[in-house]
């Protein structure tokens, strides 16, 4: 990893992993591997016909790990095409190399996420998106220890808005600089955006 410092981020309600996919495949086929946890709230890709089928099409390839579905970052895009993945409330992790280790099935990026019990459906105030994004981090401190075990290079989580997770700062910046409201949010270590 390029940095310890997790650099997590909400790009707004209007997007999504399926956009990202579709419209800056890139992002996603530059990784080696992606894992994908969780498809329109399903947490269990092994229970999934859609995985199952994609598995069975690409066995060569695509393989169970634990609960999700890993696939090679440079197929991710026209798999999403070909089974109509990523409709909303998805989750998938992004790595450079084999994954070491399965997601744990508690972690999550998936909205609509919840500071206490207030959901950040709605909230454009970049105070209370600081606030959600510091709460979201000191509640998911396992996030970003797993991510380091593992070696996770990028996570993302849809639902309400699009949510990533990174340790890579020039990632966290393109992701802004290209689908977010010029809301960056600052490394773990930092109270306040820039």
């Amino acid at each position: 990893m390029e940095s310890q410092e997790l650099w997590v981020g909400w790009l707004g309600l209007r997007a999504s992993i399926g956009m990202l996919v579709e419209n800056k495949p890139s992002i996603v086929a530059q990784f080696r591997w992606c894992v994908i946890t969780c498809i329109d709230s399903s947490r269990d890709m092994q229970k999934s016909g859609t995985t199952q089928r994609i598995v069975r099409d690409f066995s060569k390839e695509c393989i169970f790990l634990g609960r999700g579905l890993q696939v090679p970052g440079m197929r991710v895009p026209a798999l999403a095409r070909e089974y109509n993945l990523f409709n909303g409330f998805d989750n998938m992790w992004c790595f450079c190399k084999e994954p070491l280790m399965p997601p744990e099935p508690h972690l999550q990026l998936v909205g609509p996420m919840r500071a206490g019990d207030k959901c950040v459906e709605g909230m454009e105030n970049l105070d209370e998106l600081k606030e959600f994004i510091d709460v979201f981090k000191r509640e998911n401190l396992k996030l970003k220890e797993w991510m380091q075990a593992s070696e996770c290079a990028l996570g993302l989580g849809d639902g309400c808005g699009l949510t990533y997770a990174t340790f890579r700062k020039e990632l966290a910046e393109e992701l802004e600089t290209n689908w977010g409201k010029g809301k960056f949010f600052r490394r773990d270590s930092e109270k306040s955006g820039g």
